[in-house]
């Protein structure tokens, strides 16, 4: 597929670019042996993930990570991070003139890992809103929509305990907010 590209549109079109970094993306999904990962090598699989797919929706989204560089080595379920930003790449900006901007902050205490992340999107809608909050209140519920929240959220859950997982989700017409919280362990080397 990719020389076809090549062949049809020329070196270095975000088709190209994108396609290159599936590649990357998918033999770092396929190469893994475990549930958990470090939360720097989370981050380098989530930014894969937006380099591929960003310059086929936006001509512009800016993306900050606002990292704790200390907590770089601890644990954090794989496709954690990618699912909820793939929710404001998808969502948040549809039918907004706003320029696009997703923030994600990661940072712990000695106990904790907390991640948060926001866009400046269009926002979600009350029923919609209500409709995830349900959805993560009850574990049981088996639906089609909301699958990375809910699924990001289960996982933490399932590992950590009940007390974790995606602890806060707010939207307004000034975009979505979104918290998660779980418990701080180095990954092992």
């Amino acid at each position: 597929v990719k020389w076809q590209v090549i062949d049809k549109i020329g070196y270095g079109s975000n088709i190209e670019k994108s396609l290159n970094t599936m590649g990357i993306f998918l033999n770092e999904a396929y190469q893994y042996h475990s549930l958990i990962t470090d939360i720097g090598n989370e981050i380098e699989r989530t930014k894969l993930y937006t380099e591929m797919v960003v310059p086929l929706f936006y001509k512009s989204l800016k993306i900050e990570w606002n990292v704790d560089p200390d907590i770089l080595n601890c644990a954090i379920i794989r496709f954690t991070l990618q699912p909820l930003i793939e929710n404001s790449i998808t969502h948040a900006f549809k039918h907004t003139e706003t320029e696009p901007k997703i923030v994600i902050e990661i940072h712990g205490d000695e106990n904790l890992i907390y991640i948060n992340i926001r866009d400046n999107g269009m926002g979600m809608s009350p029923q919609v809103l209500n409709s995830i909050k349900h959805s993560l209140k009850d574990d049981d519920e088996i639906s089609d929509k909301h699958i990375g929240i809910k699924n990001s959220h289960l996982k933490l859950k399932l590992l950590f305990g009940e007390d974790y997982g995606i602890k806060s989700i707010q939207s307004d017409n000034n975009g979505t907010r979104l918290s998660i919280e779980f418990p701080r362990y180095n990954y092992p080397t």
